[in-house]
C-alpha cells in the first residue's frame, strides 16, 4: 500500500508544478494570481512531499494490517 502513497505524492508534485507554471503565465501577461491559488499551490507541494515521505515511513516503521490501509487511504483522501 505504499506505492499508492508515493504515486499520489509524485502526481501531486506534477500538478503543483503545473499550477506554478500557470501562475507564472498569469503574472507574465500582466495579470494577478488569485490568493486562493497561491495557498493551493503551497499546500499541494507540502502535502505531496509528505505523501512521498509517508510512502517510505510506513514500511520503515513496520505498520501492518488495517492500520496501514487506514493510514494510506486517509492520507491520500486528505491530500
Amino acid at each position: 500500500m505504499t506505492k499508492p502513497l508515493k504515486a499520489s505524492g509524485f502526481l501531486g508534485l506534477a500538478v503543483m508544478m503545473a499550477v506554478g507554471v500557470h501562475q507564472f503565465v498569469l503574472l507574465s501577461r500582466g495579470g494577478t494570481v488569485p490568493p486562493w491559488m497561491i495557498g493551493g499551490h503551497a499546500h499541494l507541494g507540502i502535502l505531496s512531499i509528505r505523501a512521498i515521505v509517508m510512502g517510505f515511513a510506513v514500511p520503515a516503521l513496520d505498520v501492518t494490517g488495517t492500520l496501514r490501509t487506514a493510514v494510506t487511504v486517509l492520507f491520500i483522501a486528505g491530500q
